[in-house]
């Protein structure tokens, strides 16, 4: 492995915003140009080049890496889930969870039984299981719920609503209020 490739496996010139970039193994540390030149001073070995005149001289490696137009260089830094491969710099290198095995038991597991108690309907609980699988198999996807997902705990109240209603015609009019009101409250509110 040349010097270069050694020296472009962590550094890079960054064009939005300018300036230099080393690549630790957790953090990235943007730099000025003098800043490059100082941490640069030592690491790697001068280089013997000939002047204009044809005689060897010496230089440092930092300078050289510099006038290549060919120095690795990226346009602008970015998150972007998806990976896709071009000239910006992904700050995102993966999640740090590994994969779980796909066919988990809902009965043993305390995630699921807690989702289930705070959802108290089971289409409620299969929606919400369904939004929170959607946001971890997808972190590139927008998170933004549709219009839609704030009116299905509402729809399903007035399902419940109008049948409890076409049941309980031989029930006071107070009970079935008090009863909408108990199913509405258990529907909309998630504790």
């Amino acid at each position: 492995m040349t010097t270069k490739e050694k020296f472009e496996k962590v550094v890079f010139m960054l064009n939005n915003p300018v300036c230099f970039v080393i690549e630790h193994e957790s953090t990235i540390q943007m730099l000025k140009l003098n800043e490059l030149r100082i941490w640069a001073k030592g690491k790697f070995p001068k280089i013997n080049t000939i002047d204009e005149e044809g005689k060897n001289k010496k230089r440092d490696f930092i300078d050289l890496w510099l006038e290549d137009p060919n120095h690795r260089t990226k346009d602008e830094m970015k998150f972007d889930p998806k990976m896709v491969d071009d000239n910006k710099y992904n700050m995102y290198k993966g999640s740090v969870y590994k994969k779980a095995e796909s066919n988990i038991e809902e009965k043993n597991n305390i995630f699921f039984k807690l989702l289930k108690h705070i959802s108290n309907d089971p289409i409620v609980y299969e929606y919400f299981k369904c939004w929170i699988s959607h946001i971890v198999k997808t972190p590139y996807r927008t998170k933004k719920p549709t219009l839609l997902s704030f009116y299905i705990p509402i729809l399903v109240v007035l399902v419940k609503m109008l049948l409890l209603m076409h049941y309980a015609s031989g029930l006071k009019i107070i009970q079935v209020t008090l009863k909408i009101l108990m199913i509405s409250q258990k529907t909309l509110t998630l504790t």
